[in-house]
């Protein structure tokens, strides 16, 4: 029995561990095969051999969570607009702006802690009155708790209704604790009890504040737009001219491209993209295959060649008949390989998920028997609510929250004034941790656009010919004619006229230039040998054309993709530091082998002719054997850079690359460069250092503090002491980072 494989739609999830929650409940399920639950785009794809969707929501339901089910690829098909499509939301719902909200809650705690902290520690000592510092610290905390305090109680219920726990609920107790404890000492002052406890208004502002700015830093690391795979359907054109009845004397009808199914026969107008996989049944023309391949070269088309869908008819009206219906093609296979690459969950996810699953119980744990152990033994209940206040102040993880992200910040503002975007802080830290970088060739490690090599622009006795040839491109939108005209501005040649120009699909530009018939045309498979015998042998991956004329002996054009001017040097330097270098192409042997060669790359290192899929493959075994980065630049590399950000490695695209690449790239590098990457690496090992350094110094802390707060070692201004430490705490680890920023200034 095959297996089924359905997405759904999943409410009601707050963190990392609510999403591993989730897929961990429904892989143990016996009639599920296999489960992962993406948070960020709130959706969970389920595989079984026979799924019940009601078992999904069953499942689901019992965590707290809602799970409703998506469309499939196939009944998305049967809708006949693909605006439609696209405005519905359905196949890769929109992920929430998880960052607005703690960015609003940040700001709002942040501006009351500074009045408040000014209020607590300078209000005395500038003649303010008691009872005024303290109601005016009161009004503070009590807005804060409102308008920030309720997003932390409200994960920290969630996750109470799922019998769980998560971070939310250790500084949800601490916070509330310090701000309950503070509301009675506030009260026992009112009415004249003796000996009241301390006020920890400010505390819990700054509790919430630090955290707050955290969280926000955390969900702007990886807030993703969720609409990729609806993006990638508006390249398959909204309607088709099927031809009736299959005669092509028989005319043609309009009808929605989703319509089409295997066997129908269609006219692809020059210029269009064509809507669904088929084979060519009439006409000649080239394709601009990109999206699929990644590259810039033109696929010439014949009678019986296969079409790929999402790809553009270029140079000629074509007839062809559909291989596949709208359900089953590249296009979709490759919407259906990102939606599963974004669904896989990350190895930091699942630590996170486990740390917190550890840390906050036993945090309680102790908290709850501080509670009883110094009410009980000494039957003084207000010094066993302070320490056990104590231990969940303290104990609040904000050390260990901004250990990560104030390195990650520093570092971001190198990145930064270097070129380099960083869209994701986990990216940053995992790519000091690779050790093979796999590289798509075309616009990643090459120019991304052909070039000519000959006839050399550079010699007097070629321009000649090049001004011929740029007389009969110029005009054409064909990527190697443009390549034609720019090398011959470049070359300051003659500037020619081509009369009575035509372009012909399959045979090329014709006209007449000074009196004499001209033809630019592909060369034929013996040519470039016969013609130029050392540019062939020098340039063995080259694309060839032949220039003839009634006047003049014919002339052989040859065209290259060149390696960008520093991807040697950028090669070399990250063989410097330790990281292997590998080639992904969809490129033919030849080309591929011949550019690894001229990059330092090892060509046992080179892979060609690779799908979509194959590439996805790829990544996921270098995956399994290690830590690993894809950098691609192309709508063709899409998958696989999310297979590389989901399975625990580093996603990065160049700017110059399509969007829809850099919507799944943790890192951009800037414009052409290839020597952004090593910087980056570089970087990247910096600010590794940094944050176990930052995580080092939490640990311990919290390690020493905790204990020393259980046992009462910090007396009745326990909270105060608490609050004190882990301020300092907070110093030292922001300290630490300023530490990197400077080294990092010193190193640019």
């Amino acid at each position: 029995m095959s297996t089924e494989s359905r997405r759904f739609r999943v409410s009601g999830m707050h963190c990392a561990g609510c999403a591993a929650k989730l897929a961990r409940a429904l892989r143990e399920h016996p009639g599920i095969d296999d489960a992962s639950v993406d948070l960020h785009s709130e959706t969970a794809l389920v595989d079984a051999q026979s799924l019940v969707t009601e078992d999904v929501a069953s499942i689901a339901s019992r965590l707290g969570f809602t799970v409703t089910p998506l469309p499939t690829p196939s009944a998305l098909a049967r809708h006949h607009d693909a605006r439609d499509i696209t405005g519905r939301a359905e196949i890769a719902p929109p992920a929430p702006a998880r960052s607005s909200p703690w960015k609003r809650r940040a700001v709002i705690a942040g501006a009351l802690w500074v009045p408040a902290g000014a209020l607590h520690w300078l209000g005395t000592p500038m003649g303010f009155p008691h009872s005024g510092i303290a109601y005016g610290t009161a009004g503070l905390a009590a807005i804060a708790q409102v308008f920030v305090a309720t997003g932390f109680y409200r994960s920290a219920i969630a996750a109470a209704r799922r019998r769980t726990t998560n971070m939310d609920t250790l500084i949800s107790l601490g916070v509330l604790a310090a701000f309950a404890l503070s509301v009675y000492g506030l009260a026992a002052r009112a009415i004249g009890l003796a000996d009241p406890p301390p006020l920890y208004f400010a505390e819990s502002i700054a509790l919430l504040a630090i955290i707050s700015l955290g969280h926000y830093l955390e969900a702007r690391a990886t807030d993703r737009a969720a609409r990729d795979a609806r993006r990638l359907l508006t390249l398959r054109p909204e309607t088709v001219q099927r031809v009736i009845q299959g005669d092509p004397d028989a005319g043609t009808e309009t009808i929605p491209a989703a319509q089409l199914s295997t066997g129908d026969r269609f006219r692809i107008p020059t210029g269009s993209r064509i809507a669904t996989d088929a084979e060519v049944i009439e006409g000649t023309s080239a394709a601009d295959e990109s999206i699929i391949t990644g590259e810039s070269m033109p696929i010439a088309k014949a009678t019986g060649d296969r079409l790929i869908a999402g790809s553009i008819n270029l140079s000629g009206p074509l007839i062809a008949q559909a291989t596949s219906d709208a359900r089953a093609s590249t296009l979709e296979r490759m919407t259906e390989l990102i939606q599963r690459a974004q669904a896989g969950g990350t190895q930091l996810q699942r630590i996170a998920d486990r740390v917190s699953a550890i840390f906050v119980p036993a945090v309680l744990a102790v908290a709850a028997l501080t509670l009883m152990g110094w009410g009980l033994g000494t039957g003084r209940w207000d010094n066993a609510i302070i320490n056990a206040t104590t231990v969940l102040v303290i104990s609040c993880p904000c050390a260990l929250g901004i250990a990560t992200p104030t390195a990650v910040m520093v570092a971001v503002g190198a990145a930064s004034r270097r070129g380099i975007i960083l869209r994701s802080a986990a990216a940053l830290e995992r790519l000091g941790l690779v050790h093979t970088i796999l590289l798509d060739k075309t616009g990643t490690i090459t120019q991304g656009a052909p070039s000519l090599i000959t006839p050399d622009p550079a010699d007097p006795s070629h321009r000649d010919a090049l001004a011929r040839a740029a007389a009969l491109a110029t005009g054409s939108t064909h990527p190697l004619s443009r390549a034609i005209t720019e090398s011959a501005a470049r070359a300051h040649a003659p500037h020619l006229t081509s009369e009575r120009t035509q372009e012909r699909p399959g045979i090329g530009i014709t006209g007449s230039i000074v009196g004499a018939r001209h033809t630019l045309r592909a060369a034929r498979p013996e040519e470039p040998t016969r013609l130029d015998p050392a540019a062939a042998e020098a340039h063995p991956s080259a694309t060839w054309s032949v220039l003839e004329s009634s006047m003049h002996p014919p002339v052989l054009l040859g065209f290259i993709d060149p390696p960008k001017d520093d991807a040697h040097p950028a090669i070399a330097e990250l063989n410097g530091l330790g990281i292997s270098t590998r080639i992904l192409s969809g490129d033919r042997p030849a080309a591929v082998e011949h550019l690894a060669r001229a990059v330092g790359i090892d060509t046992a290192h080179a892979e060609a002719s690779l799908t979509p899929e194959d590439k996805l493959e790829r990544v996921r075994a270098h995956a399994n054997q290690g830590n690993i980065a894809m950098v691609g630049d192309g709508i063709n590399d899409t998958a696989a850079l999310a297979a590389a950000e989901h399975a625990g490695g580093v996603a990065i695209a160049m700017d110059t690359g399509a969007d829809l690449t850099a919507e799944h790239a943790g890192l951009v590098l800037p414009g052409a460069s290839l020597t952004a990457l090593p910087r980056a690496v570089r970087l990247s090992r910096a600010a590794r250092r940094t944050i176990k350094q930052n995580l080092f110094l939490a640990f311990v802390y919290n390690t020493a503090a905790i204990p020393a707060a259980a046992f009462g070692l910090r007396g009745d201004h326990g909270p105060v002491i608490a609050a004190i430490a882990m301020g300092l705490s907070d110093l030292c680890v922001v300290g630490n980072a300023l530490r990197l920023r400077s080294k990092l200034a010193q190193d640019q």
